[in-house]
């Protein structure tokens, strides 16, 4: 890890006076739930060691997140703002997710790699939190991720896919998880709970959740036949709560399944996302679902962290090593044709164990939530080296 820049730097003594700041970068202010549940935990870490009134957060929306953390927050477009605050900030702090991927093209490694050279060469510390590696298809995208790397005074990362990476690289970096393993859920607001108490007015009856979201891979016939494997193995009393984590992406899909599964008899909600103000209010919605069918990493983990069985869609390569870890069943996308998917979703979803998580899930995530919470124990590390 580099850390070339520091002869100029000021003593440790004084550091904390002439660069207060903490600065914190990611994929924040795009009302995606997933980024903005790492975006509280983290918060709610620093506020422990660090006065909330020097933590900047760059967004897309940075009066909506300086609302609602209580932090200082810039646009992350402005790049004079960013180089000129950054001048003063003791660690950037690069994470959490999955922002070195070029699946959907280079931008995103760029634009994050681009940030943490600025950051090494006014000699501001690096701090890689939690972070998840790609896919990285590219050769640019190989190469950027490293160099970046390369200059990071502290790295951890979320998967031992990520690790080995790194350790190809001849790079170091702490194994830990997604830091949304260790929030703690906030009691729900009484209009969300009673939207929740109106679905079980049977308490035999169950509630599952549903999160889509737009993907190439998925097409309509997908939709059809998971509401029908659902009518398969269970009873149309069964309330469906459709869950949109990122409304822009996810209303599309979620209103073609709301209409099959109506065709067969079940009783459908949309939740209203309005209803909650931050995402450890979803965390705690999760404790009240009987079972998690889904695309977003985050809905899947959330549920999983509340002890909730969950039943994943293959989209993404983070979803499948998620689901993978704890035993959870996986629906495919890639199969040849659309009677192959019917016969593999149906027998999936037959046998899946929806009742209860199994014994090695529920041993998996309580080592998982002790490796989130070793993510505080670095970033105190960092703050105070």
């Amino acid at each position: 890890m580099s850390n070339s820049n520091n002869s100029n730097l000021p003593s440790a003594e004084n550091r904390s006076v002439s660069r207060p700041y903490v600065m914190i970068t990611g994929y924040y202010g795009f009302d995606n739930l997933g980024d903005e549940a790492i975006l509280e935990e983290l918060i709610t870490e620093l506020s422990s060691v660090c006065d909330k009134e020097n933590i900047v957060v760059l967004s897309n929306s940075p009066k909506k997140t300086s609302a609602s953390h209580g932090i200082k927050s810039i646009s992350r477009w402005d790049w004079l703002k960013f180089i000129s605050l950054l001048k003063r900030t003791n660690v950037l702090i690069s994470g959490g997710g999955g922002l070195f991927q070029d699946r959907t093209g280079p931008r995103s490694v760029i634009f994050y790699a681009t940030q943490i050279f600025l950051a090494q060469f006014v000699g501001t510390k690096i701090f890689i939190y939690a972070q998840g590696l790609g896919p990285l298809n590219t050769v640019l995208g190989r190469q950027l991720t490293k160099l970046a790397f390369a200059q990071a005074d502290s790295i951890t990362l979320r998967d031992n896919n990520s690790i080995n990476m790194l350790k190809s690289w001849g790079l170091d970096a702490a194994l830990t998880s997604d830091p949304v393993w260790a929030m703690q859920p906030s009691a729900l607001p009484q209009s969300a709970q009673s939207t929740l108490d109106n679905l079980r007015m049977n308490p035999a009856d169950k509630i599952i959740g549903i999160s889509l979201r737009n993907d190439i891979a998925l097409a309509d016939y997908h939709l059809n036949l998971l509401a029908q494997a659902i009518a398969k193995k269970f009873p149309t009393t069964s309330s469906i709560l459709l869950l949109p984590f990122q409304i822009n992406q996810d209303l599309e899909p979620l209103k073609k399944i709301d209409k099959y599964l109506q065709e067969l008899g079940f009783k459908t909600s949309s939740f209203d996302p309005s209803l909650l103000n931050k995402p450890s209010h979803w965390l705690a919605l999760m404790q009240n679902l009987d079972l998690v069918i889904g695309m977003r990493m985050h809905a899947l983990l959330m549920a999983l962290q509340a002890g909730r069985p969950v039943i994943g869609i293959a989209y993404d390569p983070k979803v499948s090593l998620l689901l993978n870890e704890f035993k959870q069943p996986l629906l495919p996308l890639d199969l040849k044709d659309e009677e192959e998917t019917r016969a593999k979703w149906f027998k999936i979803i037959d046998e899946a164990m929806v009742d209860n998580l199994s014994g090695f899930a529920c041993t998996k995530l309580e080592a998982t939530k002790q490796l989130a919470l070793q993510n505080s124990l670095h970033l105190t590390n960092s703050l105070r080296g």
